[in-house]
């Protein structure tokens, strides 16, 4: 799957990480004699503590303030499986002639690929790492899945605007946006600090499309809850993410 607000996959992997190079530590000489001196060399201090607390509020938060980051896959090309719980909710397949269909079950796999981080402080947008989510939902009637694949960024650090030095986006801590290509869908997912499930939301009419028509939830925005699961409810995904 490619991005349309950046180059391919294809180009992303040539692409080497430029990370900015760090400051060169400043040299704290000790006072030879006098209050002059004295003084100087304790500014010179005080701005190296200024310069740890700098560094220390960059740095991206604990994993405990990161839900997300703890139910998502840690290595590459690891696979994480949940099932979908409608409760109320009600999504539909559309096709392309307007015919609905109610969605009876949905499998959804989260994985992080082989995709090269991309230098989000250089020109405002890119990742740290980035995950796949991998749909399969059945409906009455077809013995095959339908099937669907979104891209979703993680960032440990906020994106900032490097022409404004404003924050677009803050780093990910329990939410992920996913989006297909440039005429595609979007979704978002999100992690409860509580417990071990993830929430799959529905939002601002971007339904994400599969392979035999888009998925309508019932109304505009809705939560679908998403609860671990063994890998064979995921089966179908498999071949599309070898």
């Amino acid at each position: 799957m490619t991005c349309c607000q950046c180059t391919s996959a294809a180009v992303r992997k040539s692409e080497a990480t430029k990370q900015p190079a760090l400051a060169p530590r400043p040299a704290v000489l000790l006072p030879a004699c006098g209050p002059a001196t004295l003084r100087a060399a304790l500014i010179a201090i005080a701005a190296l503590f200024a310069l740890a607390g700098t560094a220390r509020a960059a740095e991206p938060p604990a994993p405990a303030s990161r839900p997300i980051a703890r139910l998502l896959p840690q290595t590459r090309n690891h696979k994480v499986c949940f099932t979908a719980r409608f409760d109320d909710a009600r999504v539909d397949l559309v096709n392309a002639k307007g015919g609905q269909e109610r969605l009876q079950s949905v499998a959804a796999q989260v994985y992080w690929d082989d995709a090269e981080p991309i230098d989000y402080s250089q020109d405002g947008w890119g990742y740290d790492r980035r995950y796949q989510l991998m749909l399969a939902a059945r409906v009455a009637g077809h013995g095959e899945p339908l099937i669907g694949g979104l891209e979703c960024q993680y960032r440990d650090r906020a994106m900032v605007d490097p022409k404004t030095g404003k924050i677009i986006d803050g780093p990910s801590t329990n939410t992920l946006s996913c989006s297909q290509e440039c005429d595609g869908g979007s979704l978002a997912i999100e992690a409860s600090p509580s417990d071990k499930s993830l929430t799959l939301v529905f939002k601002d009419d971007a339904w994400p499309r599969m392979n035999r028509g888009e998925l309508h939830p019932a109304s505009p925005v809705m939560r679908m809850r998403l609860e671990p699961a063994d890998a064979a409810q995921c089966h179908a995904l498999d071949e599309e993410t070898d």
